[in-house]
């Protein structure tokens, strides 16, 4: 993951997102806000599993939910 910082811009912030990445469990909060306001559905290279290059990552609850229900 990028270094995160206040001046990280949102859309960085999502491509490069990785929730197990250390850098963003130290402003977990802080960055969830940043994404939810800015970008709240993204994709992020940095999630990759079982031969996936990337993950869509969603962020609001409203937007989860419809998500899911769909």
């Amino acid at each position: 993951m990028t270094d995160i910082d206040e001046t990280t811009d949102a859309r960085e912030l999502a491509r490069t997102y990785d929730p197990y990445d250390a850098k963003f469990l130290e402003r977990e909060f802080e960055v969830y806000d940043e994404m939810r306001s800015k970008c709240p559905v993204a994709h992020s290279e940095a999630i990759t599993s079982q031969g996936m290059n990337g993950a869509w990552v969603v962020t609001r609850y409203d937007d989860s939910c419809d998500l899911l229900q769909d």
